[in-house]
């Protein structure tokens, strides 16, 4: 995310007019920013899926999960090794390695059992969590970006009062509508999911998905049209 916000900010003061105002700078910032963002959690999520999809389709059998499902990228540091089974023997004169004998325990990277099933689980499960939070983050500051934020700005930079506070007035009361109907269908969709009995994480992420789908065939459409500037 860092590296995508500071493509973005680059390319602004690359392509932005010389005595662009800075709130416009932060908006479109925002606004490119966060959409790419989107893009990104994209195929981390998916490989996730996968990954957690692998380790239960092999379950215990370490070995082939480790061949099949690797998770050396998303560890923070590497599983530690197994303890050795015999205690630690002072030093002694080197001496030519000799041939394993049928039975004998090799010591080499090779002989070290891979981690178990539950290590690698938890370590899908804390990636998910912390992806959940970025899901959430990135959705809900699209949202108030997309719905408040810029249009409030439009109305601000449109309006023509000659002061502050009366142009910041004038916005809100052409912004308060949209804000009072967008706000009561959510009240009442809460209150049916809630006399319903109905689950509610189900619910909100089955929306999201909906309106990402929506959204796509939208703009998609307007474009082929030439009519982005619509929406």
């Amino acid at each position: 995310f860092g590296i995508i916000g500071v493509c973005v900010a680059a390319l602004l003061w690359r392509l932005a007019a010389p005595k662009t105002p800075f709130h416009v700078y932060i908006t479109v910032w925002l606004s490119w920013s966060f959409a790419l963002a989107l893009v990104a959690l994209v195929p981390l999520d998916l490989n996730l899926v996968y990954l957690e999809r692998c380790l239960d389709h092999f379950g215990n059998n370490t070995r082939a999960s480790a061949i099949a499902c690797p998770l050396e990228h998303w560890r923070f540091s590497p599983p530690p090794p197994p303890p050795h089974p015999h205690p630690p023997q002072p030093p002694q004169t080197p001496q030519p390695p000799l041939p394993p004998q049928p039975g004998e325990d090799v010591d080499d990277e090779d002989a070290r059992e891979p981690p178990s099933h539950e290590d690698d689980l938890l370590v899908v499960q804390q990636w998910k969590d912390l992806l959940h939070g970025l899901w959430l983050t990135v959705y809900a500051v699209t949202m108030a970006h997309g719905w408040v934020i810029l249009n409030f700005q439009s109305a601000f930079n449109e309006s023509r009062q000659f002061t502050v506070f009366k142009r910041f007035q004038q916005c809100f009361r052409d912004n308060v509508i949209l804000v009072c109907i967008a706000s009561a269908c959510n009240i009442i969709a809460l209150a049916v999911i809630i006399v319903l009995n109905l689950d509610l994480y189900y619910i909100i992420y089955g929306m999201m998905a909906v309106t990402n789908a929506i959204c796509l065939v939208v703009v998609a459409f307007l474009v082929g049209f030439g009519c982005a500037v619509v929406p």
